[in-house]
């Protein structure tokens, strides 16, 4: 059958002209749309759109060990011999409790000695009492002299103020003194205090070094005191990662490594921790360089135990929960 190269040429053109049509009309809804929208709502849209594409956003550090959320190694500020230690170990403790003392007899019966020169208000009394008296003889000739016209000499007089003005000095040196005394007795007070030492922090008395009976050095460790109610948790990250990592991002801890089958298999719990560090100097011991930052978990359960392994995935734009610090 022969081609109609006339009705061919019309047919396609007709295709070309609707499409071209088509083309058009939708490059001119395209504009009048965007005309409408101001330049910051077209950035909005831009935004919002790249906000919801990177919220997930994540970055991973493998091999992170769980630390204590606080942990003491207490020691006596003087050199003694221990007189008692309360707890043992195993035992729960109080910031406030007090926990170990050494032999002090010397100290408090030195600490009675300055509260009692502390609180003697005799020497004040006295030295008020005598520039009174002067004050008064001062007057009385004073007097003596307006109304009997030099009865009493010069040199008297002048015997007399100078009395009353030693006097008056007296009332400030006994003042003084007074003063003196009380600071010595906070001396004797903190020497004494330092005999004993509290938990400093709630925990548990995981370490006992010293017993009663034994001689210590200033300084000597004696007990160990850990709180497990939080962890901490240190991480590393390529610096080009760690840059977009800020205080207050939220932290998930994960055990790769644990049973995925079996009656353990429910310890693959994800943990909910938030960055509460991030160091400010890169580590060039790696290739890349990586930089160190630090997340705190809630540890109440205490399910994560300090020395074991964990991963940390890092969610730079989504906000931490709120861990409870200590008092």
């Amino acid at each position: 059958m022969p081609l109609d190269f006339d009705r061919l040429t019309i047919t396609t053109g007709g295709s070309i002209m609707h499409r071209m049509k088509f083309v058009a009309s939708t490059i001119v809804c395209c504009a009048v749309f965007f005309s409408n929208l101001k330049g910051s709502e077209v950035g909005d849209v831009w935004l919002t759109q790249k906000s919801k594409s990177s919220s997930d956003r994540h970055f991973v550090s493998t091999e992170c060990y769980i630390n204590p959320g606080e942990e003491r190694t207490l020691a006596f500020d003087s050199v003694g011999t221990i007189d008692f230690i309360i707890p043992e170990e195993g035992n729960v403790v109080k910031s406030d409790q007090v926990v170990a003392g050494l032999r002090a007899d010397l100290a408090i019966a030195e600490e009675k000695v300055a509260r009692i020169k502390a609180e003697n208000m005799t020497g004040i009394l006295f030295a008020e009492k005598s520039r009174d008296v002067a004050e008064i003889e001062l007057e009385k000739a004073n007097l003596a002299n307006q109304k009997y016209g030099g009865s009493i000499s010069a040199i008297d007089i002048a015997r007399l103020k100078l009395d009353f003005e030693k006097s008056k000095l007296s009332v400030k040196k006994a003042n003084d003194d007074k003063n003196v005394a009380g600071e010595e007795w906070n001396q004797a007070k903190a020497k004494l205090s330092s005999y004993r030492f509290t938990a400093r922090i709630d925990g548990v008395v995981t370490k006992i070094f010293k017993k009663p009976g034994e001689a210590v050095r200033q300084g000597e460790p004696v007990m160990q005191i850990k709180d497990t109610r939080r962890v901490k948790i240190e991480g590393r990250l390529p610096f080009y990662n760690a840059v977009h990592v800020k205080p207050g991002a939220l932290v998930i801890a994960t055990f790769p490594n644990a049973p995925k089958t079996g009656a353990d298999r429910g310890n693959m719990k994800k943990y909910r921790g938030t960055v509460i560090f991030v160091d400010e100097k890169a580590s060039r011991a790696s290739k890349p360089p990586t930089m160190s930052f630090k997340a705190e978990f809630d540890n109440s359960d205490h399910t994560l135990i300090p020395g074991l392994s964990t991963t940390l995935t890092v969610y730079p734009e989504k906000k931490g929960p709120k861990v409870s610090r200590r008092k």
